[in-house]
């Protein structure tokens, strides 16, 4: 979840994440010699800052990069442990927007989320509203 403003092309905003993952049994990644199975949820906040750009008449073209903090709750099957990692939350995005109409405008982007636990490739879709 995400939110903010825009200000002579550039973007400002703020940034919510949630995310949870599941160590499958038949994961190749091995600690010591044995297999990582467990869960991982993860928290972020984060600020957003961009740039957009016209590159034909009603086709806009955007950059950001965004920085926060993140929270990973783990826990590990193997030991009948858990563990808390934190951090500093890092995001980078890109995509187009398509505006059709003065108020309303439908964006497609692609978003990189750095945390250490699990890293994710996002595709995003969007409907923004200026007012």
């Amino acid at each position: 979840i995400a939110g903010g403003f825009t200000i002579n092309r550039f973007k400002i905003g703020m940034g919510g994440f949630y995310k949870a993952n599941s160590f499958h049994d038949s994961s190749k990644l091995n600690i010591l010699g044995k297999q990582l199975t467990g869960d991982s949820q993860t928290l972020a906040g984060y600020l957003d800052l961009g740039y957009e750009f016209t590159i034909i008449s009603r086709l806009e073209a955007y950059l950001g990069v965004g920085i926060g903090y993140y929270l990973s709750l783990i826990e590990d099957n193997n030991n009948l442990s858990s563990r808390k990692e934190h951090d500093i939350f890092l995001t980078a995005s890109t995509g187009l927007s398509w505006r059709f109409s003065e108020l309303f405008s439908l964006s497609m982007g692609y978003r990189y989320f750095h945390e250490n636990e699990v890293p994710a490739h996002l595709a995003e879709l969007g409907l923004n509203l200026e007012f």
